[in-house]
């Protein structure tokens, strides 16, 4: 059996097996060759398989595609005595700005979430001393610990059923 179609009174191509319309008119072949990809109407697409190919000059271009592509991460030319000489060049103050200003977001989040804490009686935040701090630290590493050292019950599983 296979793929047919007519033209229904709207122009639309409809699909069957038969080889006659419900009109009584004679269906047209609906070989797969004859199929259009942009037919919206159509029920039965055609499929196009994906075919990678990995031949030496495939994998030869899509190297050098991957280093077209990264290679402005690093840099192929050589710095000259203008750029070095006159103190810092544009690329080492870019990482020198770029270390500062994560420095300073480190330091901003270790104080805000690490050190400063809400006092929710008096409504007031104060930073932790030492003493509280390291308190909190033990506190932890015992808890940790206790944890580490819990033995496993393997008789109550909680994916059997």
């Amino acid at each position: 059996m296979l793929l047919r179609y007519f033209i229904d009174e709207n122009g639309r191509r409809v699909y069957t097996l038969k080889k006659t319309a419900p009109e009584g008119s004679q269906t047209f072949s609906a070989h797969p060759a004859k199929f259009s990809p942009e037919d919206k109407c159509s029920k039965y697409r055609v499929i196009q398989k994906l075919s990678i190919n990995f031949s030496d000059d495939n994998i030869l271009g899509m190297a050098s595609n991957f280093s077209t592509k990264t290679s402005f991460f690093f840099s192929t030319t050589k710095q000259n005595f203008l750029s070095t000489s006159g103190g810092l060049s544009v690329d080492s103050s870019y990482h020198l700005c770029s270390f500062f200003v994560g420095w300073k977001v480190f330091g901003y989040t270790l104080t805000e979430m690490g050190l400063y804490v809400y006092d929710e009686e008096t409504g007031k935040g104060h930073y932790r001393t030492p003493a509280e701090a390291r308190e909190l630290r033990n506190k932890l590493e015992l808890e940790h610990e206790r944890r580490l050292k819990k033995p496993i019950d393997v008789k109550s599983f909680p994916l059997d059923a």
